[in-house]
């Protein structure tokens, strides 16, 4: 028999973050349940509110599989005599499962022939396995933090308030944290968190809604669109903000859609602050005009109720938002009382590291490692970049961001701001807000120039700091974010082409934190620099992994070059490029060979004697290899890596054919020195690019 099984946890409101991670980690460990004990299933559905967390599988057997298995007895010449009757071992063997001796079977183990009987294993029912197995499934769930409310100690993200577990219209009895399974679940706090029953399980999604319960994440969000769409009028629009929409779906249980609106006056704060206002504490969509493309005195709000008085739930939403926005008035106003540059000494009261000195400390640094960026770059201007650098962090000590709670998410944003309104120039004001992007995937991209150089200098400045400090990430233990600020770092040098040396830049940013005294005059920086050299690897690594190459194309570049990051992804993207030529692997093949010849081999004569060639592939190989080492250098030399891969590739019959036709080994020393002579030059070309003979070819793990 199958019937459909419903899970429904209810729960005091989890954070909205908390919901959709966990709801599709209780189905999958379900569905992984019944795959185990071989449970048939034809499918489910996720769901899940503030309040809620259920699956709901359909079509479920109502007990295992019957399985057979085989066990093995004695060796079948012990087993049978002579006559090929059962022997006392055959027949304590089957007596031992109850079975009869005609039930044996012969079988090969183990290259002997045994016997063996089938035997079938007596299937669990499916209310047993649930019955034995969900308490634990349920404690299995991850989240960011859980917690302890019944002298059990089970834990969850919330308290357990009841629980419904219905195989068809048969409720399986269990009791999970103090609370007992039941037919019974709740209507929402705003109908006065009713209880009602749900009669079957195939039921759940259409009962839940005769309760104003919309149990379903995507017709909830769905709703909250149309009515976004309906409530804005032809010449406005919503700003596009994906994480809102999802957030304000896991807040509801039935979304109801209105539209507020704030004073005018307020129009004349910047338009980020608005939208902050309204975003971070209050969770509203700013609506702006098609025309302007200016922030319209609206909002859009999403309510957790029906919408028979919606009109006093704007009315009430309204006066919340005045609040908020009088105070980032109030901020705003205040910041605004003294020029933004005469706050720079006020960052000597934050601390930026425990260790490595306040924030002043670090705007200092930065205004000379900016300065020391800029000498190899040579591109924007000098004047922008020194200004930007020390205005950077200014925005810290202002009101806005040091006493707004909720405006914490502008720094940078409003230190632009405040620079405009100073009288500073727009491209210093830029530089403040742009030097932190990208702060996070996917994020957008500085514009300028000038905000790319102080970006970079502050993330080498932030990850020499915290490696200088031995503060380096460990699996999954990143307190400080240094993958995130690695990641950027990336980023930024890719897309503005920025060449400088790796080494020189952070042997700068050491010495200017032994200049403040932050570090210890004994640091051994040569140690903190394979450090950060080994982690950065990583990082680029697995950046271009988003870009669709595998590791070992970077490990073959990175392990040869990797001082001037930015040449070292061009040549690392060139390099995966030409892997997907046809005689690529050959080339790797070949590679290898010229490694393994010469693994051991100190260089014995380094001069290559033509008088001493007697196979006409080993001085083709000489010539060929003098012949492209001048190509390869003129390519390189023109950052041409796709044309200097091109040159490396040609070589490759010249190799594949002394190989074939030439004895290395041979035993005239002389010859021998000079092939091996060949062969380190050879070996020298292709190393300047990268190390081909760990590159791992098709069929290779």
């Amino acid at each position: 028999m199958k019937s459909d099984l419903l899970i429904e946890i209810g729960v005091e409101e989890i954070p909205a973050s908390y919901l959709k991670p966990a709801a599709e980690e209780f189905c999958k460990k379900l569905i992984s349940l019944f795959h185990e004990r071989n449970i048939p299933c034809n499918g489910y559905e996720v769901f899940f509110t503030p309040r809620r967390i259920a699956v709901l599988c359909m079509n479920v057997a109502d007990h295992e599989n019957v399985t057979t298995k085989k066990v093995f007895g004695p060796p079948a010449e012990m087993a049978f005599n002579g006559e090929g009757k059962p022997t006392a071992a055959a027949t304590g063997f089957a007596k031992s499962f109850s079975k009869n001796p005609k039930d044996l079977k012969i079988g090969i183990r183990k290259e002997k022939k045994v016997c063996y009987l089938e035997l079938q294993e007596k299937p669990e029912q499916t209310k047993r396995i649930i019955q034995t197995e969900l308490a634990s499934i349920i404690q299995s769930l991850c989240f960011p933090k859980k917690m302890k409310w019944e002298k059990t100690g089970f834990m969850f993200a919330r308290p357990i308030r009841w629980l419904v577990v219905l195989y068809g219209k048969n409720v399986i009895k269990l009791s999970i944290a103090g609370v007992k399974s039941s037919k019974v679940s709740f209507a929402p706090r705003f109908k006065g968190s009713k209880s009602f029953s749900i009669q079957t399980s195939s039921s759940y999604e259409t009962t839940l809604e005769k309760h104003s319960i919309i149990a379903s994440y995507k017709k909830r969000k769905e709703m909250i669109a149309r009515g976004i769409k309906k409530k804005i009028g032809s010449k406005q629009f919503v700003i596009d903000d994906t994480k809102l929409l999802d957030e304000v779906t896991n807040l509801v249980e039935y979304p109801t859609v209105f539209k507020g609106k704030f004073d005018k006056q307020f129009l004349a704060l910047p338009q980020d602050v608005l939208v902050t206002a309204m975003r971070e504490h209050q969770r509203y969509f700013a609506v702006l005009s098609k025309k302007n493309m200016k922030i319209e005195p609206v909002y859009i709000g999403v309510s957790n109720s029906l919408d028979e008085n919606i009109g006093e739930i704007a009315n009430n939403n309204n006066h919340v938002l005045r609040a908020r926005l009088n105070d980032a008035k109030f901020y705003w106003d205040e910041d605004l009382k003294s020029p933004f540059a005469e706050s720079i000494d006020k960052l000597k009261g934050i601390e930026w590291h425990k260790g490595l000195g306040t924030v002043y400390d670090k705007t200092m640094r930065l205004v000379a490692l900016s300065d020391h960026l800029f000498d190899f770059i040579r591109k924007g201007n000098r004047g922008h970049i020194a200004r930007g650098a020390l205005l950077s962090k200014v925005d810290l000590v202002s009101n806005m961001i040091k006493d707004g709670k909720e405006f914490t998410t502008l720094e940078g944003i409003i230190g632009r701001e405040y620079a405009l309104q100073s009288k500073e120039e727009e491209a210093v004001a830029n530089i403040i807000s742009e030097h932190y992007l990208p702060r996070f995937p996917n994020d957008r991209m500085p514009i300028t120039i000038e905000s790319a150089i102080v970006g970079v200098a502050d993330r080498i400045d932030t990850l020499i700091g915290n490696f200088l400090l031995g503060e380096i990430p460990t699996g999954s233990s990143d307190p400080f974010g240094l993958r995130r600020c690695a990641n950027g770092l990336l980023r930024v040098l890719d897309k503005f082409a920025l060449r400088f040396s790796f080494q020189e830049l952070a042997m700068k940013s050491i010495s200017l934190y032994s200049a403040q005294k932050s570090i210890s005059e004994h640091v051994k920086s040569a140690e903190v620099l394979k450090r950060l050299k080994a982690f950065l690897s990583t990082r680029i690594t697995s950046y271009l992994s988003l870009q669709g190459i595998r590791y070992d194309i970077p490990d073959a570049v990175l392990v040869v070059h990797f001082d001037n990051i930015y040449e070292s992804l061009s040549r690392i993207k060139a390099l995966d490029e030409e892997s997907f030529e046809k005689d690529f692997d050959k080339l790797i093949i070949g590679q290898r060979r010229v490694s393994n010849i010469l693994k051991g081999i100190s260089v014995k004569h380094k001069d290559i004697d033509a008088s001493l060639f007697d196979c006409s592939d080993e001085e083709n190989l000489w010539k060929n290899c003098i012949k492209t080492e001048k190509i390869f250098s003129q390519a390189m030399n023109q950052k041409d890596y796709k044309s200097a891969l091109k040159a490396l590739l040609a070589l490759r019959p010249s190799i594949d054919n002394f190989f074939d036709n030439c004895l290395v080994m041979t035993e005239d020393e002389q010859r021998r020195n000079n092939r091996i002579a060949i062969l380190f030059k050879v070996k020298a070309v292709f190393d300047s690019y990268a190390n081909f003979s760990i590159i791992v070819i098709e069929g290779e793990k």
